[in-house]
């Protein structure tokens, strides 16, 4: 269960009376092939650029962020579980645009943070009737380029999996040692690790 705003409450409730228009905005935390510096890029559904205010996925603040339109941007079911099955998103996008292109061919995306969000438009006044909040928080497992036919069309699709999950799943050999760990400022976790595995402790006996 997600927890919303008021205002997306009130704008949900009187959406049969006064309309709704859902939206999806996705901002890609790349980095520049050439210097590894940070280099993020935004998408969003509509034709026209937009710079609108959002809610960090990671932080949680509220950020003001540009996002690219005219990229025929595609967000595929979001499925929200309880447990800690790793999800998978696919984002597409238009082959020939240039902001998809810059982002595929132009940047580093592999392995790099992605935030979807979802947005509510009122249409009376086409702006968000809140900030729209992350639906999927997580990184780009790949990135293939569907190359058409002649007279077909092509796509590029991001496959995003829930970074959260995954960091819970994966293993990390740098933490297996006392020798590891003695390079993390003198920790001493697990420094008698090889000992204890030879004791023979029986349960109720001094």
């Amino acid at each position: 269960m997600r927890n919303i705003s008021v205002a997306e409450q009130t704008a949900l409730a009187n959406a049969r009376q006064t309309g709704i228009v859902p939206v999806y905005l996705v901002w890609v935390r790349a980095r520049d092939l050439a210097t590894g510096a940070g280099d993020p890029i935004g998408f969003w559904e509509w034709p026209e650029d937009i710079t609108a205010t959002v809610i960090d996925g990671e932080t949680g603040a509220q950020v003001a962020r540009t996002f690219v339109g005219g990229a025929g941007l595609s967000v595929g079911d979001i499925t929200y579980v309880s447990d800690l099955t790793i999800q998978s998103v696919d984002v597409s996008m238009s082959q020939i645009a240039d902001a998809t292109q810059e982002l595929v061919r132009g940047r580093n995306i592999r392995m790099a943070p992605i935030e979807i969000y979802d947005g509510l438009i009122d249409p009376a006044t086409m702006a968000f009737v809140a900030p729209p909040r992350p639906a999927f928080v997580g990184t780009i497992d790949g990135a293939p380029i569907t190359t058409p036919a002649a007279g077909g069309e092509g796509n590029i699709t991001l496959t995003a999996r829930s970074e959260l999950m995954t960091m819970l799943t994966m293993v990390n050999p740098a933490k297996s040692s006392h020798a590891a760990q003695l390079r993390r400022g003198g920790d001493q976790f697990g420094a008698y690790a090889s000992t204890v595995a030879t004791w023979n402790l029986t349960l109720g006996k001094k």
